[in-house]
Order: structure tokens, then sequence, then C-alpha cells
């Protein structure tokens, strides 16, 4: 199951959200570098680099987090109080930009937005629509348009050791 299914499966949400409607810009001949287990070189003018530092994806993506709202229902009557605690769940969805370089990931946009190094990375875990980036004890859930790419770019960057 992808990772908007898994979600919106446990928040009773609709898959068609706009999240999964994202058009994809990874320039054309990416994947075939990809299934033919080359790194491919994307040329990004918008991303500040560091010396040595190549990007190998960028394509749309889109930050899920949940938000968990707590709260109680009180209720009066006949001298009576009783409160009655509740938990609801949101997800939100903040589009962008992820790249991934030989060094970094890096995910651009309006808020949220943010850098790890690939040093960093404990693990990533695919979903046919999307992928989890971990760091630590934080977890990144990224919708993406191209989401083999980036799971074959991990795997590819995870064998060649550079980070």
């Amino acid at each position: 199951m992808g990772l908007l299914g898994s979600i919106a499966a446990l928040l009773a949400l609709k898959s068609d959200d706009k999240a999964t409607k994202m058009k994809s810009i990874l320039p054309q001949g990416v994947d075939d570098c990809l299934n033919m287990g080359i790194l491919p070189t994307i040329i990004v003018d918008s991303l500040m680099l560091d010396n040595g530092e190549t990007v190998h994806y960028a394509d749309k993506a889109c930050l899920m987090t949940n938000k968990n709202q707590h709260g109680y229902v009180r209720s009066y009557g006949n001298g009576f109080g009783v409160s009655v605690p509740f938990d609801t769940g949101t997800v939100k969805y903040t589009p962008g930009n992820l790249y991934i370089t030989n060094k970094r990931i890096i995910f651009t946009a309006q808020e949220k937005g943010y850098e790890k190094s690939l040093s960093k990375l404990t693990s990533f875990i695919p979903h046919t629509d999307g992928i989890e980036i971990q760091f630590g004890n934080k977890t990144y859930c990224m919708i993406l348009p191209t989401a083999s790419s980036a799971i074959k770019t991990f795997k590819l960057l995870k064998q060649s050791k550079t980070f």
C-alpha cells in the first residue's frame, strides 16, 4: 500500500487528494540512468551546492505532517458535570521540491522546509507513492510523483557509499 493510502485509511481521507495529482519535473532520461545503475547528474540553478556536491534527484514533493488535537467535551446538567476527552487527527500537506544530492537531502517549501546531511540518514522506507525518510527520531513522510526514482537514487547512493 502507498504512503498516502495507509495514512488515508487511518484518518478516513480520500486518496484522490490534490497531493497525489502533482506533475513531475524530473528531467527525462533520469529514470533510464537509474535503471542502468548510474547516478544521474541534474543541474539545478536555484540550489546552493557545496564544492563536490552533485544533485542526483530533483522533483516536486509534498510533505505530510500529522496534527493531533486533544480536547474535552463538557456537559452540565442536573447539578452534575461530565468531561469526556477526545482526540482528532488531521494531515497537513506542504508542497515543495525534494532534492537528493551526494551529500544532503533538501526539501524547499514556503514552510517546513529542511536540509539534512546524508551521513545522518537513519533509514528510508519506500512506498508506491512516496517515501519515509528518517533522521534519528524525526521522520519525514513525502508524497512524490516519481517515488520509484527517489528510492532507486537512495539505493544507488547507499551502494556507492558516497556519504
